[in-house]
Formats: structure tokens, C-alpha cells, sequence
């Protein structure tokens, strides 16, 4: 009566089918995984990161697209944001981007801001004076986005 339910060889055999399905599926989740990051960090002309549709920006151009839409739903423009708490972080984080993009990603963003928001974005830097930015170099960052702004 000290018989084995199923044989030992039946039981490699589905050890051996049970290891197959977990290594394919953790194959598969790794190529999908994969393909989804390289899509997702599709890079433009230069090699630099784009946006999805394939124009310049990434991260930098999303942030700040985020930013003037607030803005421009408040009725505001860039400069007028020093009265509303909560959004002088936005402003710094703006213009800190304008300093740091490059210059396809500044055309795109001056663009926007015109057809979409219809304001001039040069114009508006240059009217902000870093008053109110949490940080003590705000003023010097303020006139050097403005500055490079002079050239679109």
C-alpha cells in the first residue's frame, strides 16, 4: 500500500514544464517592459530626448507647458504669478528651464505660449524680477532666462 501517487519522473517532467513557464513569462515581461521604455524615450535629430509625436522637448517643455496652462486658466501671465501662493515655485522652476533648454526647446515653448495662451513669453520674463523667489540668486536667473530669451 506505499505506493507513489504519481511517479518521480512525472514529477521532473513538471518541474521541468512549471521552471519553462516562469522563465517565459519573466522573457516576455522584460521584451514588453523593454519596447514600452524604448518608445516611451524616443530622442529628436540631435540624439536628445523628445516628446512622443517626435517634436523637441521632454521633460523640461511638459513642465512648462503644465505651468502656463495653470497660469493661463488663472487669467494670468507669467509675471502677474507673484500674487498667488503656491505657484512661485512654478515661476522658479520655469525660468530655471529657460536658462538650462536648448534652443529648439525654447522656440517650441515661446510658440506655444503665443498660438496657444496668446501671450509673449519673452515679454513676460522679462518683466519678472525674481521677487518673491525662494531662491537668493532668483534675480540673476530672472535676467539671464530673459536674456536668453532676447535671441528668439
Amino acid at each position: 500500500m506505499n505506493q507513489e501517487l504519481i511517479n518521480p519522473k512525472t514529477w521532473r517532467l513538471l518541474l521541468k514544464i512549471g521552471i519553462g513557464f516562469a522563465v517565459a513569462f519573466v522573457a516576455i515581461w522584460l521584451i514588453g517592459f523593454l519596447l514600452k521604455t524604448l518608445k516611451k524615450n524616443k530622442t529628436d535629430a540631435t540624439g536628445q530626448t523628445a516628446n512622443p509625436d517626435g517634436t523637441p522637448g521632454g521633460w523640461q517643455i511638459d513642465i512648462d507647458k503644465a505651468y502656463i496652462d495653470r497660469m493661463a486658466k488663472l487669467g494670468k501671465t507669467v509675471h502677474d504669478e507673484k500674487d498667488y501662493s503656491g505657484y512661485s515655485s512654478g515661476r522658479c522652476e520655469l525660468v530655471n528651464n529657460i536658462i538650462q533648454m536648448r534652443d529648439e526647446e525654447i522656440v517650441a515653448l515661446v510658440e506655444l505660449c503665443k498660438s496657444q495662451y496668446g501671450f509673449d513669453l519673452r515679454g513676460d520674463v522679462t518683466q519678472m524680477k525674481g521677487d518673491g523667489c525662494w531662491n537668493p540668486f532668483g534675480k540673476e536667473q530672472h535676467e539671464a532666462a530673459a536674456a536668453r530669451l532676447k535671441n528668439f
